[in-house]
């Protein structure tokens, strides 16, 4: 059974340990988060991932054949990038601002992150807190989705023909 936490929760206990979430990071920390906000959206920014989609469509419109296709490969290889990490880049973010009582903030390393993850694997915390958690960390994430969600509902109303 999955634990559940609230999104706006700032404590919890996971495998006998006290967590937080930390609001602020040390450097080698946000040395990191660099690397993983990259990585989280598409091995891009989730605002680059979104201007490459319209370059791709301005080169084809363009019959600019080989531009898209390269833009399309280096898309293609991040995704690829995501897939080969042992832990998925959003619980690795979270490992970054959440943080036990006693934990050395300053440094992270594989060997934390694994035993973090074994913490909260085994209290079996609902993994859409950590989603949320990390799509929160990510700059424009909500605001470029939320401005190119299509709403399916009115295009398929347009598309039924009248009876």
């Amino acid at each position: 059974m999955k634990e559940l936490i609230y999104p706006k929760e700032k404590h919890f206990e996971a495998n006998g340990k006290k967590y937080r979430i930390d609001s602020s990071l040390s450097y080698d920390r946000w040395l990191e988060l660099q690397v993983c906000q990259l990585e989280l959206p598409f091995a891009t920014s989730f605002k680059s991932l979104y201007e490459n989609n319209d370059k791709i469509i301005n080169c084809l419109n363009k019959v600019d054949f080989v531009s898209a296709s390269v833009l399309a490969y280096n898309i293609k290889h991040g995704l690829k990038k995501i897939g080969e990490k042992d832990v998925p880049i959003a619980m690795r973010m979270c490992a970054l601002f959440i943080n036990y009582e006693g934990e050395d903030v300053r440094y992270f390393s594989e060997d934390l992150l694994q035993e973090k993850i074994t913490d909260w694997r085994e209290a079996g915390i609902d993994i859409n807190f950590f989603l949320s958690v990390a799509a929160h960390s990510v700059p424009d994430f909500f605001k470029v989705l939320k401005e190119n969600i299509r709403d399916t509902s009115k295009s398929k109303e347009k598309e039924t023909p009248s009876q």
